[in-house]
């Protein structure tokens, strides 16, 4: 058959027309709308750190940190409502108690500002965290990832006031 069909027509019309000044006006693309503006991304919120901050407590350093922590045993209570014990040996191991359940152990170290203490003594999976002081003299811990509150530090007792006994190192 050597008809052309309808579509064959207009597409030999629209391609004879190209050398004479383009398609003709009434197959024209008509101007589309400007696409609409994607939504604003939120603006950052400020994290439970910075707020603390801002209200007149203070981030430890690391030698503050160092000096407070290392030798000690503090007591906290979680953002959860658990209480535990944390002990933070001279040796770089620490030992943790939370509400009576299973004691874990892990190692620790200073990095800047920052506490470091992971469950692995390579520090594959590390909690770092700022040590804040409140103006009212109470002690704070903050996710350094995010500022996000973890726990508030009731009490701190001189040495391993637990007793806890830790296992061989693993190698």
């Amino acid at each position: 058959d050597d008809r052309l069909s309808p579509l064959g027509i207009l597409g030999a019309a629209l391609i004879l027309a190209a050398p004479f000044g383009g398609m003709p006006a009434a197959f024209a693309q008509v101007a589309q709308p400007a696409a609409p503006k994607p939504p604003e991304a939120p603006k950052p919120t400020e994290t439970e750190l910075e707020k603390v901050l801002k209200s007149g407590s203070t981030r430890l350093t690391g030698a503050q940190i160092k000096a407070l922590q290392v030798g000690n045993t503090y007591y906290f209570k979680a953002r959860s409502g658990n209480v535990g014990a944390f002990y933070t040996a001279a040796d770089g191991r620490y030992a943790l108690a939370i509400s009576g359940g299973p004691v874990f152990f892990g190692a620790w170290k200073i990095d800047g500002d920052t506490f470091v203490y992971s469950a692995d003594p390579k520090f594959a999976t590390p909690n770092i965290v700022y040590v804040v002081k409140g103006k009212e003299g109470i002690y704070g811990h903050f996710r350094a990832r995010d500022g996000l509150y973890l726990d508030s530090v009731v009490e701190f007792k001189p040495g391993n006031s637990e007793k806890f006994t830790f296992p061989p190192p693993r190698k």
